[in-house]
Protein backbone atom coordinates (compact mmCIF):
# COMPACT_ATOMS: atom_id res chain seq x y z
CA UNK A 1 0.00 0.00 0.00
CA UNK A 2 1.63 3.40 -0.81
CA UNK A 3 2.13 5.71 2.04
CA UNK A 4 -0.17 8.35 0.38
CA UNK A 5 -3.42 6.14 1.19
CA UNK A 6 -2.09 4.61 4.64
CA UNK A 7 -3.02 6.08 7.91
CA UNK A 8 -1.46 9.07 9.76
CA UNK A 9 -1.73 7.75 13.57
CA UNK A 10 0.46 10.22 14.93
CA UNK A 11 1.67 7.45 18.03
CA UNK A 12 2.50 4.50 16.18
CA UNK A 13 2.52 3.07 13.02
CA UNK A 14 -0.70 1.75 10.91
CA UNK A 15 -1.11 -0.28 7.91
CA UNK A 16 -5.13 0.04 7.83
CA UNK A 17 -6.16 2.29 4.64
CA UNK A 18 -7.43 6.08 5.58
CA UNK A 19 -10.69 6.15 5.05
CA UNK A 20 -12.95 7.71 2.35
CA UNK A 21 -15.08 11.27 3.31
CA UNK A 22 -18.91 12.01 1.46
CA UNK A 23 -16.87 14.08 -1.47
CA UNK A 24 -14.37 10.77 -2.34
CA UNK A 25 -11.20 12.64 -0.64
CA UNK A 26 -9.12 10.98 1.80
CA UNK A 27 -9.00 11.59 5.61
CA UNK A 28 -5.73 11.34 7.34
CA UNK A 29 -7.10 7.98 9.51
CA UNK A 30 -8.31 4.42 8.82
CA UNK A 31 -11.83 4.28 10.40
CA UNK A 32 -10.82 2.64 13.54
CA UNK A 33 -8.82 5.28 14.58
CA UNK A 34 -11.18 8.31 13.45
CA UNK A 35 -13.41 6.24 15.80
CA UNK A 36 -11.60 6.21 18.70
CA UNK A 37 -10.80 9.77 18.06
CA UNK A 38 -14.11 10.55 17.89
CA UNK A 39 -15.33 8.99 20.63
CA UNK A 40 -12.56 10.57 22.96
CA UNK A 41 -13.72 14.15 21.53
CA UNK A 42 -17.23 13.58 22.24
CA UNK A 43 -16.14 12.70 25.95
CA UNK A 44 -13.94 15.70 26.04
CA UNK A 45 -16.74 17.70 24.88
CA UNK A 46 -19.88 16.40 27.29
CA UNK A 47 -17.18 16.98 30.60
CA UNK A 48 -16.60 20.50 28.90
CA UNK A 49 -20.34 21.43 28.26
CA UNK A 50 -21.14 20.42 32.26
CA UNK A 51 -18.15 22.32 33.63
CA UNK A 52 -19.51 25.80 31.36
CA UNK A 53 -23.21 24.30 32.99
CA UNK A 54 -21.61 24.57 36.28
CA UNK A 55 -19.45 27.35 36.07
CA UNK A 56 -23.23 29.60 34.74
CA UNK A 57 -25.03 27.81 37.58
CA UNK A 58 -22.66 29.42 39.92
CA UNK A 59 -22.60 32.44 38.86
CA UNK A 60 -25.75 33.09 38.68
CA UNK A 61 -26.49 31.53 41.73
CA UNK A 62 -24.30 34.09 43.07
CA UNK A 63 -25.23 37.04 41.44
CA UNK A 64 -29.02 36.09 42.54
CA UNK A 65 -27.45 35.54 46.21
CA UNK A 66 -25.34 38.98 46.49
CA UNK A 67 -22.74 39.66 48.63
CA UNK A 68 -23.27 37.46 51.75
CA UNK A 69 -22.08 39.98 54.89
CA UNK A 70 -21.25 38.15 58.40
CA UNK A 71 -23.48 38.83 60.97
CA UNK A 72 -21.84 41.47 64.11
CA UNK A 73 -21.28 39.08 67.02
CA UNK A 74 -21.82 40.41 70.39
CA UNK A 75 -21.22 38.98 73.44
CA UNK A 76 -23.83 41.07 75.76
CA UNK A 77 -26.29 40.52 73.44
CA UNK A 78 -26.11 36.54 73.16
CA UNK A 79 -26.46 36.76 76.94
CA UNK A 80 -29.30 38.89 77.52
CA UNK A 81 -31.03 37.11 74.61
CA UNK A 82 -30.61 33.71 76.31
CA UNK A 83 -32.04 35.14 79.84
CA UNK A 84 -34.92 36.27 77.66
CA UNK A 85 -35.30 32.85 76.56
CA UNK A 86 -35.00 30.90 79.87
CA UNK A 87 -37.70 33.22 81.18
CA UNK A 88 -40.26 32.41 78.51
CA UNK A 89 -39.66 28.76 79.07
CA UNK A 90 -39.83 29.40 82.69
CA UNK A 91 -43.15 31.21 81.71
CA UNK A 92 -44.51 28.18 79.53
CA UNK A 93 -43.25 25.61 82.59
CA UNK A 94 -45.04 27.42 85.61
CA UNK A 95 -49.09 27.87 85.06
CA UNK A 96 -50.62 31.00 85.95
CA UNK A 97 -53.10 30.36 88.95
CA UNK A 98 -56.53 31.00 86.78
CA UNK A 99 -54.99 28.09 84.75
CA UNK A 100 -54.77 25.69 87.48
CA UNK A 101 -57.90 26.74 89.82
CA UNK A 102 -60.25 25.24 87.91
CA UNK A 103 -58.23 22.55 85.49
CA UNK A 104 -58.85 19.23 85.16
CA UNK A 105 -56.63 16.32 86.83
CA UNK A 106 -54.33 16.62 83.98
CA UNK A 107 -53.69 19.69 84.67
CA UNK A 108 -53.16 19.78 88.47
CA UNK A 109 -50.83 16.77 87.69
CA UNK A 110 -48.72 19.30 85.18
CA UNK A 111 -48.31 22.21 88.05
CA UNK A 112 -45.28 22.30 89.42
CA UNK A 113 -43.89 21.67 93.10
CA UNK A 114 -43.11 24.64 95.12
CA UNK A 115 -39.21 23.08 94.87
CA UNK A 116 -39.84 22.88 91.08
CA UNK A 117 -40.61 26.26 90.49
CA UNK A 118 -38.12 27.65 92.89
CA UNK A 119 -35.38 25.83 91.13
CA UNK A 120 -36.45 27.30 87.73
CA UNK A 121 -36.56 30.72 88.99
CA UNK A 122 -33.05 30.82 90.40
CA UNK A 123 -31.90 28.80 87.05
CA UNK A 124 -33.47 31.93 85.31
CA UNK A 125 -31.94 34.36 87.77
CA UNK A 126 -28.77 33.20 87.34
CA UNK A 127 -28.18 33.53 83.69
Amino acid sequence: MSDALQCKYAYKPCSNERALKKDGERHRLCAFHRDRANAVQKVYATRRRRERRRERREKLVAKLLGKIEPVPFDGRTQIQDNQAIDSEMADLLIPDSSESSGGSDTEAAAALSEGEEAYLLTETSSC
